[in-house]
Parts: structure tokens; C-alpha cells; sequence
């Protein structure tokens, strides 16, 4: 299953990326400022924007209790250089405290996977999600056990798919009078068909285990 990377919080000393414990594989790399996997850069009526660029990966951890059941689906990669955020390249927010996670009734998933096509999208493509109930996708997905650290979202005739693992799921909020993407989830699995719903790693639940790792890789 194809994955791919979103950047969050906090941009100083190297870049640190969110994905799925899944998604970790031999001789990863992480590609930024990508639209258009076919051109580089992308260009549209002449304009173009800056190259999409790839990072090696300095130091990678997935969280100890991720196993076959998929529960603690996720993992931090710390980069080998800094990031130079511009335009296309913007840092993610995380929420320091679980408690304070917002009452979202819709969300966002982004990715490159597969669309109704069946085939995966050289194009970077989005969706708008729903929150459910988690003993919905317990319902729906009985194989695996649904547990307080993941999220149910979904949407009639709206989902992620193969090739979207990894991915970021956000929910817009103002700060400061500005309106920024804040990180709830990863993309973790879902049916086969990707069919509404999946579900999503709880973000807001790991960041003492990203502020952890981020120590052990000497930030």
C-alpha cells in the first residue's frame, strides 16, 4: 500500500513528519510542495509553482504497541535537513492538549490514492469527512478491535483509499485570526473497497509519544 507524508508541527531543528507505522518501509523518502506527481515543477497557464523537493530520512520510530491489529498506527520520521516552508509547503498543527480537541462536524482527508477509477490520482486529491461514532466502525469494520486512540470518519460516497495511508485528516480552526489546518488523525485502514467509513489514528492522543521521540532524536 502506497503511502504518503504531510508535514506538522514544529518546523525548527530538521523537519519531523507524521504518517502510519504501516507505512514504514525500506529506503523511505518524503516529498514536499508535490501537486502533480507527472510534472515538476507544476505549472498551469505559465505560472509555475516552486519544485516539489525530496528529504532523506535521518531517524524513523514507530510506536513500540503497534502490531497486526493495526491499534497505534502511527510513527514520526525526522528529516536530514530543514524544511524551507514557502506557499506550498506550510507546517501542521497539532494540539498539545487532548482535552482541548475541538467539536468537528467536518473534516479533511488528503491524498494521491486510489479514485473511483480504481486507479491512484497523479493529482493531489481531497475530501470532506464526518465523524461517527467509533462503535460505528466497529460495526462496519468487525475485524479489528476500534479502540479510544482511533477516530471513525466517513462520508456516504466519500472516503480515503489504497495509497492514502499515512495520510493527514484536519479540521480547520482560527488562531490568531488566521485559519490553519490542526491534525486529528492519520489514515489508518478501512474496507477493501474503500467504502465510508474508515478509521484514523487519534493524533491528539500521541502528543506526549511525538514530544517523546522528538527528545530521543535530540531535538
Amino acid at each position: 500500500m502506497a503511502c504518503h507524508r504531510r508535514l506538522p508541527d514544529p518546523p525548527a531543528a530538521g523537519g519531523y513528519i507524521l504518517t502510519a507505522a504501516h507505512c514504514m518501509v525500506p529506503q523511505l523518502k518524503v516529498r514536499l510542495g508535490e501537486h502533480d506527481s507527472t510534472t515538476n515543477p507544476d505549472c498551469q497557464r505559465g505560472i509555475c509553482n516552486p519544485p516539489a523537493e525530496e528529504f532523506d530520512i535521518q531517524a524513523a520510530t514507530k510506536h513500540r504497541a503497534f502490531g497486526a491489529a493495526l491499534t497505534h498506527d502511527i510513527a514520526l520520521l525526522k528529516l536530514t535537513r530543514n524544511i524551507v516552508f514557502n506557499v506550498h509547503i506550510q507546517p501542521i498543527c497539532l494540539l498539545l492538549n487532548p482535552a482541548a480537541t475541538p467539536i468537528a462536524t467536518e473534516l479533511q482527508a488528503f491524498g494521491w490514492g486510489r479514485t473511483a477509477t480504481q486507479h491512484s490520482s497523479t493529482v493531489l486529491q481531497t475530501t470532506r469527512l464526518a465523524w461517527y461514532a467509533n462503535s460505528y466502525c466497529q460495526k462496519r469494520l468487525p475485524l479489528l478491535p476500534v479502540t479510544q486512540n482511533q477516530i471513525c470518519v466517513g462520508l456516504l460516497g466519500s472516503d480515503t483509499c489504497k495509497g492514502d495511508s499515512g495520510g493527514p485528516l484536519v479540521v480547520k480552526v482560527n488562531y490568531d485570526g488566521h485559519a490553519r489546518n490542526l491534525q486529528l488523525g492519520i489514515v489508518s485502514y478501512g474496507e477493501d473497497y474503500c467504502q465510508s467509513p474508515g478509521v484514523y489514528t487519534f493524533v491528539p492522543n500521541y502528543i506526549q509519544w511525538i514530544q517523546q521521540a522528538m527528545q530521543r532524536f535530540g531535538y
